[in-house]
Order: C-alpha cells, then sequence, then structure tokens
C-alpha cells in the first residue's frame, strides 16, 4: 500500500483471484456477470491509487469463466492494465471433459451449441493468459489438485471474487474451501502451502456472489477493520452475559453480507445462549463450513448445544451422550483440551463412566504443561484440570487446581458461576461433596433492606466481604419507606459492591452520587400515581425475585443485608432474607399475568390452509390449554395471535409451555406451508385493569403492559417464549425450581418501544426438541 493511500485503499497491483467451480444456467450466468462487474466498478472507484492487475483464475469452465471474462472486460473499459494468471488443474482437455461429465452426474443437460460456446471461451482466454500454470495430481489422489490450487488463491489473492449458493455443501479444494482457506490461511496443510503471500492483510477484499442474487455479491472487507470491530463486541457481549444483544448485533452483520466463518461461529452460539439452543442446532448445518472443513470451534459448537439443551431437561440422556459423542469427536481431531474436558464431562452425566476418565486422564496430561500468560486461557488451564481432576475422583487436586484459578477473572462473576455450575453437576454425578467449590471464592448475593437508620459508615471488614458482591437495593422518592437513601447507596459503592437498583422515582436520570455506577437499573411499570404503596409492597416482591435469579445464575446464596443493632451503635447484619407476600392489587386493578402470541409463516398461508389452522391448529391449542381454564382469566385470538390474561405468572408460564409443546407435537402431523409454522410467545406480569367489555359485554383487561407485552412477542425467536425482568422475578419466587429462566440480554422492543431486559423460559423437562 502506497504510503498515500486511505486506509484499507487498494494501490499497486494487487493479485485478484476468481473461484466457483459451478455449472450456471443462463440467467445465473447473466446473474455473476452482471454483478461481479458493478462490484468491481465499484472497487475501482474507491481505489484511485490502483496500477493495474494479476488476475489468477483456474479458468474451470462454469464461473470462473464467467468471472474471469467479466473482470477482464471491466478492465478493458476503464483501460486498466490486467495481466491473467492461468492456474490449471489438468490438461485443458481433460478439464473439457470432467466439466461436460459432472454436468451428466449433476443431470444437467448442455446443448451441443452451448458446449462449443463454453470450450471457445475457455481456449480464448488460455491463449489471452500471459502466464500458465498446471497442478498435476496422484492418479490415487485426483482432488489434491484442486487442493493446491485452492491453496495459491487463498495465500496469493488479495481480493478474492467468490460465486456460491447459499448452503452449498462444499468439496475439497471447491470455492468454500477456497474463501475458508483465503479468511484463515493458517488453515492450510503445510503440505499444500506454495509459500505466496498476499501482502497485508488489513487491505483485502472478499465479494460473494449468490448466483441466484439473493444478497447477490456481498462484499466482506476483510480490510476487517469493521468486522473485527463486530466480532470483538459480539465476544464482548457475550462476555458479560448479553447473549440477545450479541445476538442481534451478529444477525445484522449476516444481514449485511458478513460471511466469515467466525460471524457465522457467534451467531449460533449467542443464539443458543439467548435461549434457543434448539433453534441454533436447526440452523447449523446452514452456517457451519463443510464436514471437512470444521475446526474444533465448530465441532465442539454441536456438542455445546446438544448439552445446553440437555441441562433444560430435554430427553436428557439422549442429548448428553449427542453432546458426549460430538465434543469427543472435536477432540480426537484437535487434541483441544477444551473439547476434551467437555466430552468427559458430558460423558459422564450420560453415564459413559469410563470413557469419561479415559478422556479426563488426557485432559489432565495437558493440563500438566506450562499454563499460557494470557489470564483468561490461564484460568481456563486451570479449571479444566479441576475438572479432569473431578471427574476422576481426586477432590484434593481439584481443589488445588481451582485455588490456582481463584485469583484470575475476579470481576467475571459470569465466568466464574458457570465454571461453579459445570463442577457441581459433575460432584453431583459422582456424589461428592461440593465443599470443594469454595476453593473458587465467589461474593454472595445481597439483598439491602430499607431502615429507618443505617450505621454511618461500612466497616473496613465488611467492605472486603462486600467487595465485588451484587447488592439489590429500591431507590425511591424521600416519602417512601421501602426505599433505600442515596447516602447509604452511596457508601456501599464506595465500598466496591455491584449495585442493582429498582428504581420507583419518575425521574428518568440516576441522583448525582449513582451516576455511571450501578450494574442495572429497573422499573417498575403500569403503577399510577395513587398507587404507591401497592407500588412500594409490589417492588420488594420484584426485588426479592431479581436477586434470587442472579443468585441462582452465580451458583451462590442470597443473603440480606440491613441495619441492626440499638439506635446508638447502628451495624450491619447480614441474615436469610424472608419471603415477601404477594401483592393482589386495589379495586379494578390487579396483577395479572400477559401472554401474547403468534405463529411465523402464518402470512403466506392461502385460504385452504387456514381453514386447516383454524379446524386443527386451534382446537388443539385449547385442549392443551383446557386444564388451566381455572387460571385463565383472558383469552382471545386474531387471526394466528392468541392472547390470554392469567390470575398469576406461573399459570402464564404453564400455558405458554403448552402452547409450544402443541405446535411442537403438532406440526408433524400437518403437510405444506403448515408443517414449517412455528410459534413464538412474550410474557410479562404486571398490573392491568379489569371490567366489562361494553361491546361484547364480556370480563375484560386493558391498560399500558398488554401494549407492552405485545411488543415483547415480535423480538422473539421462533419455538422460544421470552419474558420480561418483571415476570422472570415474580416467577422465581412464586415457582422456584420449577422453570428454567435465564437472561438472554437487552433488545430494542418492536415498535420503538425501547430497550429492556429480557429472559428465556423454559418449564424443566419441558423443552422443545427441535425440528
Amino acid at each position: 500500500m502506497n504510503a498515500a493511500s486511505a486506509p484499507g485503499e487498494l494501490s499497486g497491483r494487487p493479485v485478484l483471484g476468481v473461484t466457483g467451480h459451478l455449472i450456471l444456467p443462463e440467467t445465473e450466468r447473466q446473474q455473476v456477470e452482471a454483478e461481479a462487474s458493478t462490484r468491481l466498478e465499484r472497487l475501482l472507484d474507491a481505489s484511485p491509487e490502483l496500477e493495474g492487475l494479476r488476475l489468477l483464475s483456474g479458468l474451470a469452465p462454469g464461473a470462473d469463466l464467467v468471472l474471469t471474462d467479466a473482470i477482464l472486460a471491466v478492465c478493458q473499459r476503464r483501460r486498466l492494465s490486467c495481466h491473467l494468471t492461468a492456474a490449471l488443474v489438468g490438461p485443458p482437455a481433460q478439464m473439457l471433459e470432467d466439466w461436460r461429465k459432472r454436468a451428466h452426474a449433476l443431470g444437467v443437460t448442455i446443448k451441443p451449441a452451448a458446449q462449443r460456446r463454453v470450450e471457445h471461451r475457455f481456449e480464448r482466454l488460455l491463449a489471452r493468459a500471459d502466464q500458465r500454470l498446471q497442478f498435476v495430481a496422484p492418479a490415487q489422489a485426483p482432488e489434491r489438485g484442486f487442493q493446491q490450487l485452492a491453496a495459491l488463491l487463498a495465500e496469493s489473492a488479495q481480493i478474492l471474487f467468490a460465486v456460491l449458493r447459499e448452503n452449498h455443501p462444499g468439496q475439497v479444494g471447491g470455492a468454500a474451501q477456497v474463501v475458508a482457506w483465503w479468511q484463515n490461511p493458517g488453515r492450510i496443510p503445510p503440505e499444500l502451502s506454495l509459500g505466496a503471500h498476499a501482502g497485508d492483510r488489513h487491505g483485502r477484499r472478499l465479494v460473494l456472489i449468490d448466483p441466484r442474487g439473493e444478497q447477490a455479491a456481498t462484499e466482506v472487507g476483510e480490510q476487517l477493520d469493521g468486522a473485527r470491530q463486530t466480532i470483538d463486541e459480539i465476544r464482548a457481549r457475550m462476555r458479560a452475559g448479553n447473549a440477545l444483544s450479541a445476538n442481534d448485533l451478529a444477525a445484522r452483520a449476516l444481514d449485511r453480507g458478513g460471511a466469515s466463518p467466525t460471524l457465522r461461529y457467534l451467531y449460533l452460539q449467542s443464539l443458543a445462549a439467548s435461549g434457543s439452543p434448539h433453534r441454533a442446532l436447526q440452523r447449523y448445518e446452514a452456517l457451519a463450513p463443510p464436514e471437512g472443513m470444521r475446526n474444533e470451534d465448530w465441532r465442539a459448537l454441536r456438542g455445546r448445544l446438544h448439552k445446553d439443551l440437555a441441562l433444560l431437561g430435554d430427553d436428557v440422556q439422549t442429548n448428553l451422550r449427542l453432546a458426549a459423542a460430538h465434543y469427543t469427536d472435536a477432540w480426537n481431531r484437535s487434541g483441544g483440551a477444551f473439547s476434551g474436558i467437555n466430552a468427559a464431562t458430558t460423558s459422564l452425566l450420560s453415564g459413559q463412566h469410563r470413557r469419561a476418565q479415559r478422556l479426563a486422564r488426557a485432559v489432565r496430561a495437558l493440563t500438566e504443561q506450562p499454563a499460557p500468560a494470557d489470564e483468561r486461557a490461564r484460568y481456563y488451564h486451570w479449571v479444566s484440570a479441576a475438572e479432569a481432576k473431578a471427574v476422576l475422583g481426586d477432590l484434593d487436586g481439584c481443589r488445588a487446581e481451582l485455588a490456582a484459578a481463584d485469583p484470575l477473572l475476579r470481576g467475571d462473576l459470569v465466568t466464574r458461576g458457570r465454571t461453579r455450575a459445570q463442577l457441581r453437576r459433575v460432584l453431583e454425578a459422582r456424589g461428592e461433596d461440593p465443599g470443594v467449590l469454595d476453593a473458587l471464592a465467589m461474593p454472595m448475593v445481597y439483598l439491602l433492606a430499607p431502615a429507618r437508620a443505617y450505621p454511618e459508615a461500612v466497616a473496613p471488614e465488611l467492605a472486603a466481604q462486600l467487595r465485588d458482591s451484587p447488592v439489590y437495593a429500591l431507590l425511591g422518592e424521600a416519602v417512601d419507606r421501602a426505599a433505600v437513601p442515596v447516602s447509604v447507596l452511596a457508601r456501599l459503592l464506595d465500598a466496591g459492591v455491584r449495585l442493582h437498583l429498582l428504581d420507583l422515582r419518575r425521574e428518568s436520570e440516576l441522583p448525582e452520587p449513582l451516576a455511571g455506577r450501578v450494574e442495572s437499573v429497573v422499573r417498575c411499570r403500569g403503577f399510577l400515581d395513587r398507587e404507591r404503596g401497592w407500588l412500594q409492597r409490589h417492588a420488594q416482591r420484584q426485588l426479592y425475585g431479581l436477586a434470587m435469579l442472579n443468585a441462582r445464575a452465580l451458583d451462590v446464596d442470597l443473603r440480606r443485608l440491613r441495619a441492626g443493632g440499638s439506635a446508638l451503635a447502628r451495624r450491619w447484619v447480614i441474615d436469610a432474607p424472608p419471603v415477601p407476600p404477594r401483592q393482589r392489587g386495589l379495586g379494578h386493578r390487579r396483577m395479572v399475568g400477559l401472554v401474547f402470541s403468534d405463529m411465523v409463516g402464518f402470512a403466506g398461508l392461502g385460504d385452504a390452509e387456514i381453514q386447516q389452522y383454524w379446524a386443527r391448529v386451534v382446537p388443539a391449542l385449547a385442549r392443551h390449554l383446557a386444564p388451566l381454564r381455572r387460571q385463565i382469566l383472558l383469552q382471545q385470538t386474531w387471526g394466528d395471535a392468541l392472547h390470554l390474561v392469567t390470575g398469576d405468572a406461573r399459570s402464564a408460564a404453564l400455558a405458554t409451555e403448552a402452547m409450544l409443546r402443541t405446535v411442537r407435537d403438532l406440526r408433524p402431523q400437518l403437510s405444506g406451508r403448515l408443517s414449517q409454522l412455528e410459534i413464538r410467545v412474550g410474557a410479562h406480569f404486571a398490573p392491568a385493569w379489569h371490567g366489562t367489555d361494553a361491546i361484547e359485554r364480556v370480563r375484560t383487561f386493558y391498560g399500558t403492559q398488554l401494549s407492552f407485552t405485545a411488543r415483547v412477542e415480535p423480538v422473539t425467536p421462533p419455538g422460544t417464549t421470552y419474558v420480561t425482568e418483571a415476570f422472570a422475578a415474580e416467577l422465581a419466587v412464586s415457582a422456584p425450581g420449577e422453570f428454567h429462566v435465564e437472561y438472554a440480554g437487552e433488545i430494542a422492543l418492536a415498535k420503538r418501544f425501547g430497550s429492556y431486559r429480557i429472559y428465556s423460559l423454559r418449564r424443566i423437562g419441558g423443552a422443545p426438541r427441535g425440528a
């Protein structure tokens, strides 16, 4: 790159490679030719310092020829020097014969006139080349020539144009492999590397063209400044526990044409973490690289998805065995400690004890090597060793490895909590005392109780105990007896706590001593000004539920922090918090469970299918909801939408599970587009008005919170239930241990309702089984 060039701008005489071993119908050929010309014109417009191009092509009949002709034509029109290197994978006559055989194998009939046109184009471009290379493959391994060409393109091309159909399975040395190696040259087998080098990786360009024109010619800059920033941000959001936001960012990047395997991997990983492992598993094959090109991460990901399903209670033993098999496959191919220890633990959990011990011994040997320098890698080194020793029953060794990991990632409570939860499962499977987990210290979660007066200061010994601890408190107006004064909250922040607030105030901005210092702020929604007392009583219960959710996620206990002692000698006291009673409501207002659902794919149904939907799907939903009729206060349908109001959060959760189960079980019995229907459900717990509908003369419920709930469902993945933070908190109090409620992340709701924290919901033992 010339010094005068802008960052990412092309200059000099870069190598432009083309790949796309496809047989193209005439309409697709025209699409590829037009898109390739347009994208090259745009690229040249952005690179005024370019002196010329070196075009590298395998000249395979099909997409290679189309791309080569299109690029040469653009250069000729712009009077830009372009030299052609023809890199052939066999004698020219043999290449043409192989093309004809491939067309026949695919059932494609090529008319004689079309064959002559392709042969003429091939001969013309071959004569145009000023350089010619030919790879010679051994007879017993004819694919080696294609692999050598793929390596040359991946290592040499600063610009790569590739024609790939979406979800194309790929083949050895094919266009998919060229793209994968171009994106990560370190994956090229050493015996295939030709020692070529594409120069500065910062200014590289990848242009992917779908010959059908769907997101055709997606230019992915592996000028990767933007792509790297996106990937780094996705990973940062995942580490922060905000999987839903990470998945939203990854999905938008893919929609914009992002094609890197890393981006696709993070999309699936975040989709699973945001509550939809079944959905991620359904999409795995479509987004994963071809079978022969999957690295350890990709192979282990499939194991992770089956493990997640098992932990949600979905066909536990089957999914644990599948997880163990996929993790073991990744381990056998890579020898990586990550896949190895997961293969060992899932083997143990699925009852395959001999395999678990064999794998654990192998991982233990790996971790006897020196620990890496990077803090996160070093943490995983020690906890992998701890898990291996736990599988082998060496509790003293496990405790020692956890003690080595304990000083690391002290601020990453999410990662440390997951480590403890994983080890707890291993210890429970072996019938061992989980007390060994104390070696990996975790702060308890605290609920800050309101009081008339508080201690003047936080003693040093208490500050040390509270440091990095999540503390939940109510922030309110001066008249709110349930709230904690700002000055007290500020003192606790000074002591190093991680403060989470349930805010009862009308103002949107936090007071100055708290601004920018708290972990999260939640507001109770839907209460009237005159309902201040009801609001405070309900808020104490919601705060308890929020604290309980975090304690369970971090695998620690929940404690209450309160002011005690005499009026003259106030002190802080730590004890077990009582469960606040449920608040029903006032007059024509009450707390209710609110549920909205719709059917993804319903808009594409015809009249005959809609009749079948009403004849089969709706009655099935009614049958599965019938056992809850005493708890359902209102149920309505509009087209494919179903709206329920229930007397409590548990009944609403049971209803959502019944709806998901109904559609899952009924879908295989349906045909056509009905068999593709998927339901998505959103739920909320909030105050609402109840009265009589003057037009229909039936009981009804209404209020702002119904509209709010209706905005949750559109952001929910198909086959999933998302619930609000208020719903998740109430369920943690009223139905502990009955449902799996996990923080999915913060996401912008539909119709500009703002961004809110969302949770995924599954009944333990009742997760959907996928397709």
